[in-house]
């Protein structure tokens, strides 16, 4: 594959030509590999050594080269090292790579034996080693030639790719699930304890301070921060810098004005936003480092998929006004470009903005360093001098401007999640002995497997769907002058045919994953094959993980990466792919980029049940179901869309043929027996129902 080069990027890559089908990560188009299969597997290899030389106690060197090689940027060794700990490994030594010099020689072999038997650094290892040259390598690519140059310390490397996606899936499953999740009693004292120590800090009586006992019980890692000293800057050690970014922070009138849940977010930040800071310097890389174990910390507290998702990217980006100030105003824009993608949702950068002004005010004791134009305390803003804090709002307006474009553009894709089988068994009353059951549509086979007749279910509300859901009901007239009748149960839909290609899904297990996923929207999935594949998996995923597509060819579907899609959307001609959707219903429904952008904020993440008002949701149907989508082999007819964090909720498989199906059990196990057979142990392992649907009735 020879690969075009254009107009450098300012994040030290190179922007490649525009056809998606050659736009992959980087550093796999670099001229090094240049598509040389072999080179890629020896330099996994060689990675993969050295990161073993190093844990068995070579020098510090070798961590600056495994930074190089181990991924796509200089902080994924640091990562590496925090997932195993965060995992359950408390090896807190790892967390700060310069103290592996003290442990003795025996004590790192000792240590060596523990981590390398660990399930978790098998998949992180092969996760960072692949996802560094290929973004999430397909397995079907996984090097065999690997197994020669592994070390016998290395027991549970898969031997084949079924093991391999089994292995990565079942290690996902329980990342950063720690043994110490706290009860429902422990999380309402430390919510209660927390609430104390605010109060108290606002009494300016430090040694009045309330609720740290508990706090520390249920976080202990915060405990750690006591007495670690921060660079010559701060006046105050981690511990009672985050103290005060608490304090400044509920002191802020905008605090105030927030909702419960974004209160409980923004404080949780304050308390670990250092969490991971080094002692004594200046550490470039703590905001992510903490993001990530702030993030696997949350898990103990029963959080919102959403709560959590805030605080690891509130933290990550804590320190956006510095990632933005530099000299350069292409560069400077370039980040600011970033900055607003990653706090685009809802009010996030309103937040990290009160973040970062409570966070500046907490580094002098006088909270000079916020307001000072003298010293180091300042910057030049476009020749002007101006106080950290003046250049924060500053940048904010452009940042705001930006992310407000963003909003208007953002495509929205009412989905309905699936209920779990489990679920659905509940409401089954009688199973018959063709697998057929007392709910029309419904069936069970005799593994347990719960199997929906898509064009035959009618009662969608008593297996757990949303109230008033329906595979019919609205008539949608085509530009052929065909009529088609469709209902509100739409989802994503990408479309699979191996078993290894199942560990792609592992990629999406962990917020800072930069994997980027190919879906077609499910505009009506009774009338026609209209997804790439007669088989995969449905899914569903945040509105704002929705970067953009419709009419498009973005090609392979899940090579691609997060952060250069990004590029391609601002800086090419693929930039219309971003607000396809969003024309289309705002043409429709003649909402103005105002109207609209309220619009999505109020009925993200929401199934066409919900959304609101009313006569949107009928216009939003017809309008999805009647766009023109690329027409493919095969008569398929699908759109694709590029998202990010999917979340499988269903297998399913389409009849090649164009007859009934009258029953799916005899057609899963007939016609579909050899394609579907990995989706259907995929839906057993994980309590899914499988979804069948009939090819153009």
């Amino acid at each position: 594959m020879r690969i075009q080069k254009t107009t450098p990027l300012y994040n030290n890559t190179v922007a490649y030509n525009t056809n998606f089908k050659s736009f992959y990560n980087p550093v796999r188009n670099a001229a090094e590999f240049g598509g040389n299969k072999n080179l890629v597997q020896k330099t996994a290899a060689k990675m993969l050594v050295k990161f073993y030389q190093y844990l068995g106690g070579y020098s510090q060197d070798a961590n600056r080269d495994l930074e190089k090689l181990l991924a796509r940027n200089d902080i994924s060794f640091k990562k590496l090292l925090l997932y195993i700990h965060s995992g359950g490994l408390h090896f807190r030594e790892l967390l700060h790579a310069g103290r592996l010099e003290d442990i003795s020689l025996k004590d790192r072999k000792s240590l060596l034996k523990k981590i390398v038997k660990d399930d978790m650094v098998v998949f992180e290892l092969n996760r960072y080693i692949f996802e560094g040259l290929q973004d999430v390598l397909p397995i079907k690519y996984y090097p065999k030639k690997l197994e020669k140059c592994l070390l016998a310390d290395f027991p549970l490397l898969p031997k084949n790719d079924g093991e391999y996606a089994q292995l990565l899936e079942k290690l996902v499953s329980s990342l950063g699930m720690k043994s110490d999740k706290l009860s429902t009693e422990q999380i309402e004292k430390f919510n209660a304890a927390l609430t104390r120590l605010t109060e108290s800090l606002l009494t300016d009586d430090s040694s009045k301070l309330q609720g740290l006992d508990e706090i520390f019980e249920c976080i202990p890692e915060f405990k750690s921060t006591v007495g670690r000293k921060q660079h010559a800057a701060h006046d105050f050690d981690v511990f009672k810098h985050s103290l005060n970014v608490l304090k400044n922070i509920a002191e802020d009138e905008g605090f105030k004005n927030l909702n419960q849940s974004d209160k409980k977010v923004m404080m949780l930040a304050a308390l670990m936003h250092d969490i991971t800071k080094k002692e004594g310097v200046i550490d470039e890389r703590h905001p992510f480092d903490s993001s990530m174990e702030a993030y696997f910390i949350s898990k103990r507290f029963n959080l919102t998929e959403d709560e959590e998702i805030k605080l690891y990217k509130l933290i990550k980006n804590h320190e956006w006004l510095k990632y933005i100030n530099i000299e350069s105003k292409d560069k400077r824009n370039y980040r600011m470009m970033h900055v607003s993608w990653e706090l685009m949702k809802d009010n996030l950068f309103d937040m990290a903005l009160m973040f970062t002004h409570a966070d500046l005010k907490s580094v002098k004791a006088d909270g000079s360093f916020h307001d000072s134009k003298l010293g180091k305390a300042h910057l030049k803003l476009d020749g002007e001098i101006r106080s950290f804090g003046e250049a924060a709002d500053i940048y904010a307006k452009i940042i705001k401007n930006r992310i407000n474009n963003l909003q208007q553009s953002q495509p929205i894709l009412p989905m309905t999640k699936f209920p779990k089988a489990n679920r659905i068994k509940q409401a089954i009353q009688q199973i018959n002995a063709d697998g057929s059951t007392d709910i029309k549509g419904v069936y069970v086979d005799k593994d347990g497997l719960v199997i929906l007749n898509f064009n035959e279910v009618e009662d969608w509300e008593k297996i757990g769907f949303p109230k008033g859901s329906s595979t019919k009901g609205i008539k949608i007239h085509l530009d052929n002058g065909q009529e088609v009748e469709t209902g509100n149960i739409k989802f994503l839909a990408h479309g699979l045919s191996f078993e290894n290609q199942l560990a792609r899904f592992c990629a999406f297990a962990l917020p800072d994953s930069n994997a980027l996923l190919s879906v077609s929207y499910a505009e009506r999935p009774e009338t026609k094959y209209r997804f790439f594949r007669p088989q995969g998996l449905l899914g569903y995923t945040d509105t704002f993980n929705i970067i953009g597509g419709g009419e498009v060819d973005a090609g392979s579907g899940f090579k691609k990466s997060l952060r250069h899609f990004r590029d391609l959307l601002e800086y090419t001609e693929c930039r219309d792919w971003r607000p396809f959707a969003a024309n289309l219903i705002k043409k429709a429904s003649g909402m103005t980029d105002e109207e609209y952008q309220r619009f999505v904020l109020e009925n993200q993440n929401k199934s066409y049940t919900e959304i609101y008002p009313e006569n949107i949701k009928e216009i939003m149907i017809k309008t999805f179901g009647s766009m023109k989508s690329n027409k493919r082999r095969g008569a398929r007819e699908y759109n694709e869309f590029c998202t990010s964090q999917f979340h499988p909720m269903s297998p399913y498989a389409y009849n090649l043929k164009n007859v009934k199906i009258e029953n799916p059990i005899e057609f899963l196990n007939g016609e579909a027996l050899e394609r579907t057979a990995f989706l259907r142990k995929y839906a057993l392992n994980h309590d899914l129902p499988f979804t069948v649907f009939c090819n153009d009735l």
